[in-house]
């Protein structure tokens, strides 16, 4: 789901607090469920949930690509929440200009070489997933979920439920070491050993996923 210029203009034009106030200390990014209820912006004029995936995956992927340090944005979720809503207003703007490959627009907004590789659900593997990482160190998975959203609730027996797609990020920390880091909108950062992480992160996509097919941009860094 997108999210409109609104909630930018709203952001910025914010009073700046008054100097005798006590100053508010920043609170961390958990997932953008809190994050988007804490500032009011949770649902959308229609009543449905605001769902900021795609867009804070990409932030969450150019910093990786820019080795820039994550948690100076993940420190703050009013930062990270601004730098998403940047995102996105870009990414809406790259569609209108005929843009098909928003869902990677870290990588196409940084230039970097990138392969798409599509595969059911069924056949994502721990496997699988190692093998692609011997030849490439940043990963933006999408992938259909189970959950569904309305989006005709004046006739809700005329068209089936939109299925929800979901965006993730998955890398490695350095490229000699056997460490490797997934951001997920829906649970933040989590950084682990390679092997111990690569077997999680399956698990949940293949659990969270619906029948289907899995996006998967593999950046040749």
């Amino acid at each position: 789901m997108r999210w409109l210029n609104a909630l930018l203009n709203s952001f910025s034009s914010s009073k700046e607090p008054k100097t005798n106030a006590p100053k508010e200390e920043p609170h961390p990014f958990k997932n953008q469920e809190e994050t988007l209820k804490r500032y009011d912006r949770y649902v959308n004029e229609n009543g449905d949930p605001v769902g900021m995936c795609q867009s804070m995956t990409n932030v969450y992927a150019k910093l990786r690509l820019q080795g820039e340090d994550t948690g100076q944005y993940l420190g703050d979720d009013r930062k990270f929440l601004q730098a998403s809503i940047d995102e996105e207003n870009e990414e809406l703007d790259a569609e209108l200009q005929g843009d098909e490959d928003t869902i990677h627009h870290a990588f196409n907004k940084q230039q970097v070489p990138h392969e798409h590789v599509k595969m059911p659900v069924r056949e994502f593997s721990k496997e699988k997933l190692e093998t692609m990482l011997k030849d490439s160190e940043h990963f933006i998975i999408s992938y259909p979920t189970n959950q569904t959203l309305n989006t005709h609730q004046s006739k809700p027996d005329t068209l089936p439920d939109k299925k929800i797609s979901h965006a993730v990020y998955f890398g490695k920390l350095e490229k000699h070491l056997d460490d490797c880091v997934t951001f997920d909108a829906n649970h933040g950062e989590q950084k682990a050993p390679c092997g111990e992480l690569i077997r999680m992160f399956v698990e949940k996509v293949r659990n969270e996923a619906s029948d289907g097919d899995i996006q998967i941009g593999m950046a040749k860094v």
